[in-house]
């Protein structure tokens, strides 16, 4: 009789309590089962009946260079779509990096940045959820050839199964009984790629241009969350022309959304759609952006690539939490006065690890970013008021508060028209202190 499988969304191998108790509560709050082998030789036995892992912790703080890249080279034999993550202990040589990354390690994080800060919970965000991305059956045209990778995820064994290759010209046969299925993949990485043909198969309908339009949408946030990844990545200190890169394909993206955003009928409904989470507010940051973007473009308020990319910035921060304020983030509750002021001062976090890692940001930038969470009363952190903070950072505020609002997570109904949610927050806020009247009736009878 066959040996019954085990679904699991992760594993730890090695030992360490503090790193364990670490992981066993991430994955209790973000509901993935997580089992936990003391070595190689433990997984060794237990991975034939392990399916859909989707990510590893590898704990290797007291192991050499040359160790840690031969458990990553056996972990990625047995799972080779997961994820695997890289604790250390100090910081490595450049040579020793390079090794492990070779050895097929995505990312390496210090051992005292995993414990005391909230970035374990993005990379996991982004290896489990943010792996693979919904294509619809229906955006797959007869006759066309596709330049990229599309799977079916099976449901009794969570592999990716693929159906679709690279260079494939769809027959109408298979388009059809690929209509049977409604949602397929492609992989995060050829999410550019789905853009493009997309494009090239345009659909001009409504629909069509919406189509496009969330297409768009989820390349700004995975290249929005490949550069902050680049910049949590320990391996990568000094990639600094990596940096560059994606931030310069963030800028070219987000242009292209702009000018989409503009003519579909409800960029309401292309973001709620597209982006969904359940954990904080750095996944967040995309809505947000095209939220201020749009805004900021239709009402003349700055210049809408600076609104947009300043709001992608400004909250790279938050991974500097403590998990402890993290977690009230998330779970809606208060914070006491000392995680308050620690919490608004992630604008200034987040420019000094943009500009450590040199992100080139422009000058016109940086008071935007900084601004980000003030008020004009003079409250805010920084004690900024007046015409001092900004009315792009002040959008860029607005539109953080109208997201809370109205972002739907996993198993939620969804939340008012954006209407509804704008006139709200507009009302409650008119006399707060938050905003300015000049922005408040600047915005006030836009539509997202």
């Amino acid at each position: 009789m066959a040996e019954s499988l085990e679904k699991v969304d992760w594993i730890v191998v090695g030992q360490s309590h503090e790193i364990l108790s670490r992981c066993e509560n991430v994955a209790q709050f973000s509901k993935n089962a997580l089992r936990h082998y003391a070595n190689l030789d433990a997984l060794m036995a237990a991975n034939e009946k392990l399916i859909g892992v989707k990510f590893v912790v590898v704990i290797g703080i007291d192991a050499n260079a040359a160790e840690v890249s031969s458990m990553v080279q056996m972990i990625k034999l047995w799972f080779s779509d997961a994820y695997q993550l890289i604790v250390i202990e100090r910081k490595m040589s450049t040579e020793d990096l390079a090794l492990i990354k070779k050895s097929g390690a995505h990312c390496l994080i210090l051992e005292n940045e995993f414990v005391e800060t909230c970035k374990l919970e993005f990379i996991t965000s982004q290896a489990i959820k943010g792996a693979y991305v919904p294509v619809k059956a229906a955006e797959l045209k007869a006759g066309s050839r596709v330049e990229f990778e599309v799977f079916h995820l099976m449901p009794l064994n969570h592999k990716y199964l693929r159906v679709i290759s690279p260079g494939e010209t769809l027959s109408e046969p298979k388009r059809k009984r690929m209509q049977d299925v409604p949602e397929y993949y492609c992989h995060r990485d050829d999410v550019g790629l789905y853009a493009q043909y997309l494009e090239i198969n345009a659909d001009n309908t409504p629909e069509g241009r919406s189509t496009r339009c969330r297409a768009q949408f989820i390349c700004l946030s995975m290249g929005y969350a490949d550069l902050v990844l680049l910049i949590t990545d320990q391996s990568a200190t000094s990639s600094y022309e990596a940096g560059k890169k994606l931030y310069e394909k963030c800028r070219k993206t987000a242009n292209e959304l702009l000018t989409n955003l503009a003519i579909v009928d409800s960029t309401w409904d292309v973001v709620t759609v597209s982006a969904v989470d359940d954990f904080g507010t750095i996944e967040r940051s995309p809505a947000i952006a095209a939220y201020a973007g749009l805004l900021s473009f239709t009402n003349e308020i700055g210049k809408a690539e600076d609104v947009i990319l300043s709001a992608l910035l400004c909250d790279i921060g938050f991974l500097e939490l403590k998990p402890n304020i993290a977690r009230k983030l998330a779970e809606g509750l208060s914070l006491t006065p000392e995680e308050q002021e620690f919490y608004g001062r992630i604008s200034l976090v987040s420019l000094n690890r943009c500009l450590s890692r040199k992100i080139p940001i422009p000058e016109k930038m940086k008071p935007i970013i900084m601004a980000a969470y003030e008020r004009v009363d003079g409250k805010g952190t920084q004690k900024l008021e007046g015409q001092n903070v900004p009315l792009e950072a002040q959008l860029i505020h607005f539109c953080r508060l109208v997201d809370q609002a109205s972002h739907i997570k996993w198993g939620e109904r969804r939340k008012p028209s954006s209407e509804e949610v704008k006139k709200s927050i507009i009302e409650k806020e008119y006399s707060s202190g938050k905003f300015s009247s000049l922005l408040l009736q600047k915005i006030l009878h836009s539509k997202f």
